[in-house]
């Protein structure tokens, strides 16, 4: 839905989207362990209901002041819930998690007129996306050959963008040329609580016989968190959280020259300069002495 508000000065624009389904995902749970897992508690459902719904709403609001300036407004909001997500084939019923997520974004725009020669562009942008994937497990995981039941994917993240850019534009006849600067600060947050019932893993697809060895589990992990740098909550759920914050800082001017009809030629300088804050450096600017992945892989482990 559009139109004018004020007739050639302010119009508005508006839509609204929504998608559901509703399938089904089929299991194949061995005969032999049927009972087995059943009597621990643990979901032998064959066939998994896998709804999902979609809904965007999009907005754009566009005013000029004069022939010389004019703004725009841009929103978007999209959410998404999609439930028992990879349950199906070899995952077990209670191994599928909710899959809930939101964002948002708004952006501001300013363009100007600075003269016959100048164009000014000024942007703001606020923007927010959260991940949830919900099912926190009360049992261990056991993997079996065929099959994995109850197994917990319980993690969250958020990020939080804040953007402020400048681009002034200025032609003549033979050159075309760019400059501007950039902002951008980064907020992120994460929770983590996978595994942490243990995951019991088996060799055959039979159930435990004391008495048998070749039933017992082989092997046994389970994730325990060492860092315990936060406590975040993220779509209601508190655990172990991490502080993912960047600054981002950048200048460029770019000018683009026709001064020969056949071969053109474009010549740009750009510097940016990324500051990792809170649990990645603590305001510190990027490692020389590594690569990018290096530094992340590092990060990691």
């Amino acid at each position: 839905l559009g139109g004018p508000i004020v007739l050639n000065r302010t119009h508005f624009f508006g839509s609204y989207e929504r998608r559901t389904s509703d399938r089904t995902s089929s299991i194949v749970i061995p005969a032999t362990i049927l009972n087995f897992v059943q009597g621990l508690g643990y979901d032998t459902r064959t066939e998994v209901s896998v709804p999902s719904k979609f809904n965007n709403y999009f907005g754009k609001l566009t005013h000029t002041f004069n022939p010389k300036h004019s703004l725009s407004f841009t929103a978007l909001y999209d959410n998404r819930d999609v439930q028992n997500t990879q349950a199906g084939g070899t995952l077990s019923a209670d191994s599928g998690y909710g899959d809930v997520r939101h964002s948002y974004f708004m952006t501001a725009n300013l363009t100007s007129l600075l003269g016959s020669r100048f164009v000014n562009e000024f942007r703001f942008n606020d923007s927010y996306q959260q991940l949830f994937r919900t099912g926190t497990k009360t049992r261990p995981t056991l993997n079996f050959p065929s099959i994995t039941f109850g197994r917990d994917q319980t993690q969250g993240r958020s990020q939080g963008n804040w953007i402020v850019s400048n681009t002034m534009s200025y032609n003549t006849a033979k050159h075309s040329i760019r400059f501007g600067f950039e902002g951008n600060v980064v907020h992120g947050h994460s929770v983590l609580n996978q595994n942490y019932q243990g995951t019991f893993d088996f060799l055959a697809d039979q159930p435990v016989d004391p008495s048998n060895p070749a039933t017992l589990p082989y092997r046994f992990t389970q994730g325990v968190e060492l860092r315990k740098l936060h406590e975040w909550t993220i779509s209601g759920y508190s655990g172990t959280g991490m502080t993912r914050n960047v600054t981002m800082y950048a200048a460029f001017v770019n000018d683009s020259f026709r001064g020969m009809r056949t071969l053109p030629l474009t010549l740009g300088l750009r510097y940016d300069l990324r500051l990792f804050k809170g649990d990645i450096g603590n305001g510190l600017p990027f490692p020389p002495d590594m690569t990018e992945q290096q530094f992340w892989v590092q990060l990691i482990e």
